[in-house]
């Protein structure tokens, strides 16, 4: 792995697990065992790391979940694989990245938001995509509205384990949102699959 790869890779793993404002440069460069220079060499600030160690992070997330839904069973074990990797990521990330960015790192913030960086939602849509081709998802469903709401409930079962809100736990959002939504969207075909899945036996 090149230089440039690796301190990429573990700044990514720093910012997210401690938080962008506790982890400075001095501190990154002692952990990977490199100088301050050489970080300077390939990146020109905080910033310039900062956002291509992110965007390298969600690349190398999104390979791993297409891997993974290239080897599920079905549509249906794709996206319960693809619902507990992506809920198990985003319970890794400190509770102040997103608010750190936001405020303390705004530039980057928007680049991030503006080309969509922040807001991937590729793997799921592809899920998605793929069930109502095979006949496993309804084709009169608003894909993108599927898309955002699976997102947007992922974040939220995330959201509440850190906050240790033990009310909305994963299992009970699982119970009480996400099965109702698999089977909503479902055709009848695709609930056979959903009853016959491992995770519900």
């Amino acid at each position: 792995m090149d230089t440039r790869l690796r301190i990429l890779q573990e700044a990514g793993i720093l910012f997210s697990r401690l938080g962008i404002r506790a982890v400075a440069m001095d501190y990154i460069a002692g952990h990977l065992g490199v100088s301050k220079r050489t970080i300077y060499e390939l990146f020109s600030d905080k910033d310039d790391l900062l956002q291509q160690a992110i965007e390298e992070g969600v690349k190398y997330h999104r390979e791993k979940m297409v891997g993974m839904i290239n080897q599920s069973e079905n549509v249906i074990e794709a996206i319960v694989g693809f619902s507990k990797y992506h809920h198990d990521v985003l319970g890794k990330i400190h509770p102040m990245f997103m608010e750190d960015l936001e405020k303390y790192h705004n530039k980057v913030y928007r680049h991030l938001m503006e080309s969509g960086v922040l807001k991937d939602g590729t793997v799921s849509m592809l899920i998605l995509k793929k069930g109502v081709d095979d006949g496993t998802f309804r084709n009169d469903i608003d894909i993108n509205l599927a898309n955002t709401f699976l997102l947007q409930t992922l974040q939220f079962c995330a959201e509440n384990e850190k906050n240790g809100n033990k009310e909305f736990s994963k299992e009970n959002v699982g119970n009480t949102i996400f099965l109702p939504y698999l089977r909503g969207i479902c055709t009848e075909e695709g609930l056979i699959k959903l009853n016959h899945a491992s995770f519900m036996q």
